[in-house]
Order: C-alpha cells, then structure tokens, then sequence
C-alpha cells in the first residue's frame, strides 16, 4: 500500500490549485464551508514531503499551516521550488490575534460563536 495526501482522489484536469492543510479533519470541513479549493491533507506535519506532493507538480499549491507554525513540514520550501513545485504560504492565520496551533476550523468556530 502507498500512501498519499488525503483528498489527492479530488485532483483532475480541471484542478488548477489546491489547499493543503495538515489535518483531514480541517480539509475535510473547510471542503464544506469554502469550496473554492479542492482541499488535500498531510496528515501530519512531516506529509509535506516531495513524495506526496509529486502528483500536485503542475497544480499551484496553497499551503494553510497552522498558527505559530514556522514551516510547511521538515522540507524547505526551496527545495520542493526547485524541483517544479508552484507552492504559496498563507499567512492568513498569522496575520491575526489567534492562539498558536489554532488552524483554520478551530477560527471557523471562534467566528461563529462571536
């Protein structure tokens, strides 16, 4: 068995950028919530590895990690550039007053219970 990024089923020729997230459960909710992205996983902070991202090579790749994370996996991104890779770091969490570790479902309920 050879395992690959959670939701990596959704990619097709119509898929021009994707969102990975670290967590399926976030992908699997903001999937819902924000369909704009056909959002993928890692499953944990050391997925982002050029082994599963290999099918995404050609697909623009936005990475959502969680606040107070200072990479994307153990992997610099320099490298997954100079191999082909299209990959753009949200900062969207960082850019707010969120508790760190906190990811994109964990805002999602904070604003929803405002």
């Amino acid at each position: 068995m050879k395992k690959c990024l959670f939701g990596l089923y959704l990619l097709n020729d119509n898929v021009k950028q994707v969102a990975i997230i670290e967590s399926e459960k976030t992908a699997l909710i903001m999937s819902i919530e924000s369909p704009n992205y056909a959002r993928m996983s890692t499953g944990s902070f050391n997925g982002f590895k050029y082994e599963y991202l290999a099918p995404l090579k050609e697909t623009v790749i936005n990475a959502f990690r969680n606040k107070g994370d200072m990479t994307i996996g153990r992997i610099p991104l320099s490298y997954l550039t100079k191999k082909g890779f299209n990959i753009e770091v949200s900062k969207l969490l960082e850019n707010k007053d969120f508790k760190d570790g906190w990811d994109l479902v964990d805002v999602l309920i904070y604003e929803s219970e405002k």
